[in-house]
C-alpha cells in the first residue's frame, strides 16, 4: 500500500474516532444530566408531598375551629331572610344582568 493511499485512510480513520470519542462524551454528559434532573425531580415530588400534608392538616376541623376562634370570625349559616333581604336592596336582582 502506497502513502498515497494510506494517507487518507489514516485521516478517515482519526475523523471517525475523534467522532465517536465526541458522541461518547456528550452520552455520558447527558446522562449525567438525567440523573440531576430526576434528583431534582424526586425532590420535588418529596416537597409537594410535605406541603400536601400540611395542607391537609389544616383543613382538619379541629384546625379550622382553633383559626376561627383566634380570628373571631362569625360564622352563621345563610338564612332565607337575609337573602330575601339582600336581594331587595340589589337592583339589579330580577333583570337580564343576572340571566345567561
Amino acid at each position: 500500500m502506497s502513502f498515497r493511499r494510506a494517507c487518507p485512510l489514516v485521516v478517515a480513520f482519526s475523523l471517525v474516532a475523534l467522532g465517536v470519542v465526541y458522541l461518547r462524551t456528550e452520552q455520558s454528559r447527558s446522562a449525567a444530566e438525567a440523573l440531576k434532573l430526576e434528583a431534582e425531580w424526586i425532590e420535588l415530588r418529596r416537597e409537594r408531598w410535605t406541603l400536601q400534608a400540611r395542607a391537609a392538616r389544616l383543613r382538619t376541623p379541629e384546625r379550622i375551629h382553633e383559626c376561627v376562634q383566634t380570628f373571631e370570625v362569625d360564622l352563621s349559616p345563610p338564612s332565607t331572610e337575609r337573602l330575601w333581604t339582600e336581594s331587595l336592596n340589589d337592583p339589579f336582582y330580577g333583570s337580564s344582568f343576572y340571566s345567561p
